[in-house]
């Protein structure tokens, strides 16, 4: 049946600078076609399962959902190590002030993410018993983030 193809294909096209692409095309489809049965059956031997015609198939399989699963976990943990550092950041440069520790709790809705609570972290000597400080920091990372005062904690450890 290839030869017989093959020969159809060569009588019907022209001698053009094309020849030479469609005959190493049509090499290709022959040596495929040649190589496949003994690959098939050396690799069957083997204990693997590889058929070229249907692609390799490989002992790898993933669920879509699994992968989509991990890439959000890693999108919103990159996410998260940006905001912690931007805040700490804007704390150190406004306030002088060095955190500890940041944490986010943070929302998604259809691919966009949004911050839900932050929890800042200082040493306990940070503030030296002063309110005031806590206060503004909460209202300007408040205004900054376009969240909630209520939803901001500072914490001294």
């Amino acid at each position: 049946m290839l030869v017989i193809f093959i020969t159809v294909v060569d009588l019907l096209l022209p001698d053009n600078k094309y020849k030479k692409y469609i005959d190493l095309t049509v090499g290709m489809i022959v040596m495929i076609s040649i190589i496949e049965p003994v690959l098939g059956f050396v690799m069957s031997q083997k204990g693997f399962n590889i058929q070229l015609a249907q692609g390799p198939k490989t002992g790898f399989y993933y669920d879509v959902s699994d992968i989509q699963k991990k890439q959000e976990e890693i999108i919103i943990k990159a996410y998260k190590d940006n905001l912690a550092r931007q805040i700490s950041d804007y704390i150190r440069d406004k306030y002088g002030l060095n955190a500890k520790a940041i944490e986010l709790s943070v929302g998604s809705k259809q691919s966009m993410y949004s911050i839900n609570r932050i929890s800042i972290v200082f040493d306990r000597w940070a503030f030296h018993g002063s309110g005031d400080k806590v206060r503004d920091i909460k209202n300007d990372i408040s205004l900054v983030y376009n969240l909630p005062v209520e939803n901001i904690s500072i914490l001294e450890n």
